[in-house]
């Protein structure tokens, strides 16, 4: 006697394409039983539409905003102590994260808030220039910020904006002076500029332009009065021998 052989049409899940899990390289069995693909299909914990989304809600946690590395910025800028978290720019002008954190260390060191943190931005060869002083090497340049509070009772900034972030970064500040013990003020407009070398965290200052009213008259009287300064400053303002002398005082 012959058999007969029934044809069952598949069930109405067989037609549907099943969604292969990307965690799982196990293959499902070709006809799995119709109670075991419901129970599959009702205990999936996600659809295939789903996933996506959810991926896209948990961002990774170092993450990146317009090319700008957000926790490596806040963490760079906390790394040096830096209080000017926030650098004002023109609305033409973007800068590094590099940038932002030797920006950032130039304007606490201009208020007056020196640390041997921020000044190791700088090579030990850098050289900062105003109209009254020209220092050149660590040991001429870190007296000049750390005699800044010896001189005067407040250094207020009441305004300041990077306007060009390229080599040299361009500050435009403008910044009030009271002599300590006299309590005269005088405020100064001036033009920063910024030379740098390197890249990354590589980047480092190596001199630094203070011209007031955006100029840096030279004449033999002034030069002078540069050289002086910048010889006879370091004798009498001490600066901390080391980080950690430094931060077990403060």
């Amino acid at each position: 006697m012959q058999s007969v052989r029934t044809h069952i049409p598949p069930t109405i899940f067989e037609t549907f394409p099943r969604a292969i899990s990307s965690t799982s390289s196990r293959s499902l069995p070709t006809s799995p039983p119709q109670s075991q693909t419901l129970r599959q299909f009702r205990s999936s914990p996600q659809t295939p539409q789903q996933q996506p989304q959810q991926q896209q809600q948990k961002p990774p946690q170092d993450q990146d905003v317009g090319g700008t590395s957000v926790m490596s910025t806040a963490t760079s800028f906390s790394n040096y102590k830096i209080s000017t978290t926030t650098v004002p720019t023109a609305p033409s002008v973007s800068l590094s994260d590099p940038q932002k954190i030797i920006t950032g260390s130039i304007l606490d060191l201009f208020t007056g808030r020196p640390s041997l943190r921020k000044l190791s931005l700088w090579t030990d060869d850098a050289t900062y220039v105003d109209p009254l002083t020209t220092a050149q090497g660590r040991k001429q340049f870190e007296p000049q910020f750390y005699g800044l509070r010896t001189a005067y009772s407040n250094i207020e900034r009441l305004n300041g904006r990077v306007t060009s972030g390229g080599n040299p970064i361009e500050l435009d500040l403008k910044t009030r002076y009271t002599v300590k013990g006299v309590g005269a003020s005088q405020t100064v407009d001036s033009k920063v500029k910024i030379f740098t070398e390197g890249e990354g965290e590589k980047m480092k200052i190596r001199r630094v332009e203070d011209r007031w009213n955006d100029d840096l008259p030279d004449s033999p009287i002034r030069n002078a009065m540069r050289n002086f300064n910048s010889v006879v400053k370091p004798t009498v303002v001490s600066v901390p021998k080391s980080i950690e002398e430094e931060e077990a005082t403060s």
